[in-house]
């Protein structure tokens, strides 16, 4: 198994498996239409890779990519004296979990953000409890809730 930077060609892949992951981790219909469609999260994807701020990497094996990580260096609102490294989306498809598959996307993503000077890195879950205990199993703590209402 390598764990690469993905490239435009892997744009379907990928796309693939964030829509799998979005149906995994929520049977709430807003959310999957906040998504969008698979042509949006495809675009998305197909732009970030040509992006300087993001990190997106695959784990591949013979050719077939079984999970990805996309990550943003971004400086947030409250401080603009550090670069925070902002995991938008961690998936490996169930039957390569348990295999280190999640560390070794993490530690990737953390050379990157060496090359990046971002010194905090921060995941986003939507409400998703297996996520929300690996990430605590690797060492992060909550630190916000976020609330949204759609407008009306």
């Amino acid at each position: 198994m390598i764990i690469r930077p993905a490239t435009v060609w892997d744009a379907e892949n990928i796309t693939k498996l964030w829509s799998q992951m979005y149906k995994e981790i929520t049977t709430n219909a807003s959310l999957l239409e906040e998504v969008g469609s698979d042509e949006t999260l495809f675009i998305s994807v197909v732009t970030r890779t040509k992006l300087p701020d993001w990190c997106i990497l695959v784990a591949e094996e013979n050719n077939e990519i079984f999970g990805f990580m996309m990550a943003l260096a971004r400086w947030p609102d409250y401080s603009n004296c550090h670069v925070i490294g902002h995991v938008e989306a961690l998936y490996v498809v169930p039957e390569k979990r348990g295999t280190g598959l999640y560390n070794s996307l993490i530690e990737k993503m953390y050379e990157w953000g060496d090359s990046k000077n971002i010194n905090h890195v921060q995941f986003m879950s939507k409400n998703d409890p297996k996520i929300q205990k690996l990430y605590s199993h690797l060492g992060y703590e909550p630190v916000q809730f976020i609330y949204r209402k759609k407008e009306v």
